[in-house]
């Protein structure tokens, strides 16, 4: 029976009562494990190295995901996308460290807590910071907060491990001794055991220890391809796992509760030359592990082979409880384009009983038996490399065992040959390119592309990176960019080309990164930034480290201008190099150039600080010069540009003047006018209104 609510104040009731079919509802407790880094190919219950006796035994009480793939190998976009049901670019985080979830985007944590669940979050990662916004709903939320100083940890944690024979190129920062893997299980033990036994609860336990940097017993960080080490790291987040599943299991609680434990992203141990996550898009960081055991071990042993997402996770958790959606994530949900109202179920060996999802592709009905699977369209990206060098964004389009990565060139790999994605077919299957392209475009299509929220004003790690370069804007295409000539439109010829990740590239310049500040390297620093341009020219970032080393030397002005002229060509959009190259030809002396800069900074940003505080000053200077040049005319356009920005009364008077030797006295009188009206007192406005009468 379908039935539908008469007012707003019944909707959860009748929703809740059609669902469970009772009188009052039966809710399941939720244990949600996350790990960062985590990769899907080393437990050993998908048959790998690892010794991981805690997740093989919940994978034989469980239902095991095969093709699971987070929405981004980075640890803040993954989780708001676990936690809200939504694609980055629907939520609007895109890379660590920056941005916070808008206010109208709801977390399934508040629609628990709507329903009276205990909530409480316990988390290791220093990514997920309160700031961020993943915290609403939460009673408890327990988690690191960064300064400042721990801004390579987001920037380059690459160099924080040491390169073979070479020590680490920077320090660790402060480490969270509260926030380790065994004190975040330990948290979670003592909350368990207070909480209150008869209310369900959801709680969310996230461990960060085979993340980089990794460590060893003592504390002091590994190298990043030692992959005994990583072994390890994964051994001792199974312990950490197996902590806390058994507080659970040694409760009644445990029959009656469903727990997920899967990851944010994987990890690269030196494929395709990338190490930790973040740049690429590959197999080892974008598949992650699932397991899924149901309450009273339904379906335990399965195993789900059709392709999947981690925003799935949101909707399914909230089903499996038994618990509707709030309306406003049910909102946040029935906004985007493809999602259409999934139609009731029948549940087998139940005559006239229906199943409801929450959403279209919930997996809850697979699970729970009531209807057949089936491969899911999975949207992956990585904003990393443009945050950190303005490379190329790649993203990526899974559906069953077949990969589209948005590259250039493209990327196609079949997953039933080629589990670790080692062989591109895109040259030998060019159709197929055009085909899963096309999907790929109609599914980021779909989403609503949200900013993110900047929160610099209290952000002390976004300062910091934002010092070094790193930016947290989005760098989605525009349609006319993802045009094509096969659908009938046209292409975009002269659009800026965007050079490809070079994961070696990287890694070098990680480790030179920490070294920037230091002036008792110069030389050596300069070197190597040297070494960065010859490889990648066209990578404006390193154009930038050359220019700020050269800055302290005012000698070397002509090669920062230099410098800051090649990057602007290489990225020609961003509004603070603009700034800083208009304000080196200023210091150099060349207004002209300076102004032609400063105004188009200004134009790519109203808000750039540095435009707004250099215009007038180089707007004065270009009014004297063009009227010594007696070239009135753009004497008085620069005036009046001036005067937008300080409508001093001596620019006023200023600007009369030179109507007055334009022959322009009509409007010479009428600005005086305009003068003695605001100040009646003004004495030089008097006497040349008297002057030209």
């Amino acid at each position: 029976m379908n039935l539908k609510p008469f007012c707003s104040s019944s909707l959860a009731l009748i929703a809740i009562l059609c669902f469970s079919g009772c009188s009052k509802p039966q809710y399941s407790s939720v244990l949600l494990i996350t790990v960062d880094g985590l990769r899907a190919d080393m437990p050993g219950c998908y048959g790998g190295p690892a010794a991981t006796p805690a997740l093989d035994r919940l994978a034989r009480e469980s239902v095991r995901f095969d093709k699971l793939t987070t929405p981004a190998p980075l640890t803040l976009p993954a989780h708001a996308s676990l936690l809200t049901g939504l694609n980055p670019p629907e939520h609007g985080l895109r890379i660590d460290a920056f941005g916070g979830l808008p206010p109208t985007i709801v977390t399934m944590t508040e629609s628990f807590a709507a329903v009276g669940f205990q909530t409480a979050a316990f988390v290791s990662s220093p990514h997920l910071a309160p700031i961020h916004g993943l915290d609403r709903g939460f009673a408890v939320y327990h988690a690191p907060v960064p300064g400042a100083e721990h801004a390579i940890l987001f920037q380059a944690p690459l160099a924080l491990t040491p390169d073979g024979a070479e020590p680490p190129a920077a320090p660790l920062p402060p480490p969270f001794p509260e926030h380790t893997d065994l004190a975040i299980a330990a948290r979670f033990r003592s909350w368990f055991t207070a909480r209150q036994p008869d209310a369900p609860w959801f709680a969310w336990v996230q461990f960060s220890g085979t993340a980089l940097p990794r460590l060893d017993g003592s504390g002091a960080p590994i190298d990043a391809a030692d992959t005994n080490a990583y072994l390890k790291a994964v051994a001792a987040v199974d312990a950490a796992i197996g902590s806390v599943l058994d507080a659970l299991n040694a409760t009644p609680d445990a029959a009656k509760t469903v727990v997920l434990v899967t990851a944010s992203s994987g990890e690269a141990l030196g494929e395709n030359g990338e190490y930790g996550h973040g740049l690429l898009l590959r197999a080892p960081t974008r598949r992650v592990p699932g397991l899924l055991r149901l309450p009273s071990r339904r379906g335990a042993g399965t195993r789900i082979s059709y392709s999947a997402g981690l925003v799935q996770a949101a909707p399914t958790l909230l089903d499996l409880a038994g618990v509707p959606p709030s309306r406003t994530q049910a909102a946040n949900w029935s906004s985007r384009r493809q999602v259409s109202v999934p139609a009731p179920i029948p549940i087998p060996e139940q005559l006239g009983k229906t199943f409801q999802a929450s959403r279209f592709d919930s997996l809850a009905p697979y699970l729970l038996g009531y209807a057949a699977g089936t491969d899911t369209a999975v949207y992956s990206e990585t904003e990393y490399p443009f945050a950190l060098f303005r490379w190329r964004t790649p993203a990526a389009y899974q559906a069953g065992n077949w990969v589209y990565i948005d590259s250039e060139p493209p990327e196609i790999y079949d997953l039933s040959d080629d589990p670790m994605e080692q062989k591109n077919l895109a040259e030998t299957i060019p159709d197929s390119v055009l085909r899963l392209s096309i999907r790929f475009e109609r599914l980021r299509d779909a989403m609503a592309t949200r900013a993110p929220v900047d929160t610099s004003a209290s952000n002390a790690v976004w300062q910091a990176l934002s010092a070094w370069g790193q930016t947290g804007r989005p760098n989605r295409k525009s349609p006319a960019e993802r045009a094509r000539p096969q659908i009938g439109l046209l292409a975009q010829e002269n659009k800026i080309p965007r050079p490809a990740v070079d994961t070696e590239l990287a890694a070098a310049a990680a480790r030179l990164h920490p070294l920037l500040p230091g002036t008792n390297q110069a030389e050596r620093v300069r070197e190597q930034i040297n070494a960065c341009i010859a490889r990648s020219p066209q990578t404006a970032r390193f154009l930038l480290w050359r220019a700020t080393l050269n800055a302290a030397d005012t000698n070397l002005l002509p090669d920062v201008i230099a410098d800051l002229s090649l990057a602007v060509d290489c990225d020609p959009d961003d509004d603070a190099v603009v700034a800083w190259l208009g304000r080196s030809c200023f210091a150099a002396g060349d207004w002209v150039r300076g102004l032609a800069h400063l105004r188009r900074a200004r134009k790519l940003n109203p808000a750039n600080a540095t435009a707004l505080e250099l215009l007038p000053r180089v707007l004065q200077v270009a009014a004297n010069a063009t009227a010594q040049a007696e070239d009135i005319a753009m004497a008085l356009q620069l005036v009046e540009e001036l005067i937008t920005f300080q409508p001093t009364l001596d620019n006023r008077m200023w600007r009369v003047r030179l109507l007055i030797a334009r022959n322009r006295s009509t409007q010479a009188k009428q600005e005086l006018r305009n003068i003695l009206y605001a100040n009646p007192d003004y004495y030089a406005a008097k006497d040349m209104l008297e002057k030209i009468r």
